[in-house]
């Protein structure tokens, strides 16, 4: 087929007076370009590949296990945020153990316990309420370091909670 084309191009050049190195420089000229774009495309997919598998990365629990003191609580209704000075008063945290177990304390006393587990970036907690009841929600993970963990309530009025991890050795003290 590839021949049949070329020696077409071939006798066309010749009956219409053209120079056949003319015509065989055009036709390399535009294999040459064929394979740099799919070249360039094959680069662009492949980077792309990596950017997307790279932002859909799950977070394992055990990234999680630990105790994160709250450092700022945002509202979406900027009248249930707290004030710095209210967050030190209560000193909130969200506590995560070896055993899938969530708590969040307020206060000093616990305010909230059950199990979680993961879903990609989404923290499922299943709260464990009065009379064997269970209630479920999701936060999601918006950042996480080694020291910080931002997530939000997945709920219409959010709220976003900034928590930094306390050392095991400031556990201790």
């Amino acid at each position: 087929m590839k021949f049949a084309i070329y020696k077409s191009a071939v006798v066309a050049s010749k009956s219409l007076s053209f120079n056949f190195w003319t015509l065989e420089t055009v036709l390399l000229a535009q294999v040459f370009f064929l394979n740099l774009c799919m070249r360039v495309l094959l680069n662009v997919f492949g980077l792309l590949l990596v950017i997307f598998s790279a932002c859909s990365t799950s977070i394992k629990p055990e990234d999680l296990y630990g105790r994160w003191n709250y450092v700022r609580i945002a509202n979406a209704n900027p009248q249930d945020s707290l004030s710095e000075g209210e967050l030190e008063l209560q000193s909130p945290a969200i506590i995560f153990d070896r055993n899938n177990n969530l708590v969040i304390e307020w206060g000093g006393k616990k305010l909230s316990s059950g199990k979680f587990s993961m879903d990609g970036k989404m923290i499922r907690y299943t709260e464990d309420l009065p009379g064997n009841q269970k209630r479920e929600f999701p936060f999601l993970i918006k950042q996480l370091t080694q020291s910080d963990l931002i997530f939000q309530t997945m709920e219409r009025n959010s709220t976003t909670v900034t928590a930094r991890r306390v050392e095991v050795s400031d556990l201790e003290e």
